[in-house]
């Protein structure tokens, strides 16, 4: 957030605050750093110098991670086995597969077209991150995910043909 959006973050407070019963600068204050402290407001997070610990843990979504470009030692993937490794996010109107200049306006988009897309999209990702990983992968995942749903999600098909097969190896 910009420092202008944080001013009128802290404008809009102090218009509000005499109904919320801050009666002084100095509550208001309090209550805007509290509100940034707790994330209700957001703010730039502090500099913690650069680079970052080499011996410390990233935190990153994929496409972050893989924008980023900095190698890591372990990686650890988090919900190998979720739906959204190999979904594209939702732009019907704004599909850039269709929007291609080369793409004729009166082809239609179909499931094939997407299947294939969505795997090779996953095929990159998933290059790009073992490209950026020096010592190895911990794949994590549940059977479950949060709405109780059995996951089989195609990354997870895939390692797991991947797995049997090494473990069927002498």
């Amino acid at each position: 957030m910009c420092i202008r959006d944080r001013a009128g973050a802290a404008a809009r407070l102090r218009r509000a605050a005499p109904a919320m019963g801050l009666t002084t600068p100095a509550e208001t204050g309090a209550a805007f750093i509290d509100a940034v402290n707790q994330g209700l407001v957001t703010a730039n997070p502090p500099d913690w110098g650069e680079p970052p610990d080499p011996e410390g843990i990233v935190l990153s979504t994929l496409y972050a991670y893989l924008l980023a470009g900095e190698p890591a030692r372990v990686q650890v993937w988090l919900e190998t086995a979720a739906q959204g490794w190999w979904d594209i996010p939702r732009q019907p109107l704004s599909n850039a597969f269709v929007l291609v200049q080369s793409r004729a306006p009166e082809e239609p988009w179909t499931i094939d077209e997407d299947f294939a897309v969505r795997n090779e999209l996953l095929a990159r990702i998933v290059r790009g991150l073992v490209a950026r990983c020096r010592d190895g992968v911990i794949l994590a995942s549940s059977d479950l995910d949060r709405r109780g749903q059995r996951q089989d999600g195609a990354l997870w098909r895939a390692l797991g043909a991947l797995i049997r097969a090494r473990q069927q190896k002498p």
